[in-house]
């Protein structure tokens, strides 16, 4: 079990996926997850990946997304940043949970 954040391009992904991985992609945008999504199906044939909403930004989001993944998954093998945070606190819409 692997989390990836805003693996748009899918390049860890797709090395992960080959490899017979389960991915979920987390990002903020889910219409171009969906695309890098199905894409990453169609070149790795493997169709455990799916798209987890997060926003870096956002505290509470950030909770509501941890809590999804933990409903879903008992594991987590790594997590993989591909987002670029700078000052999140700082410019975060809801700083306290």
């Amino acid at each position: 079990m692997y989390y990836l954040s805003a693996d748009y391009e899918g390049v860890n992904s797709k090395v992960l996926l080959s490899k017979g991985a389960k991915v979920y992609i987390a990002a903020r945008s889910q219409e171009k997850s969906q695309k890098a999504i199905d894409e990453l199906k169609k070149e790795t044939g493997n169709e455990s990946v799916f798209f987890l909403k997060l926003d870096l930004t956002d505290l509470v989001a950030i909770k509501a997304a941890a809590e999804e993944f933990i409903g879903k998954e008992s594991e987590l093998h790594g997590l993989y940043n591909n987002a670029y945070v700078s000052r999140v606190l700082s410019v975060a819409k809801k700083p306290t949970f």
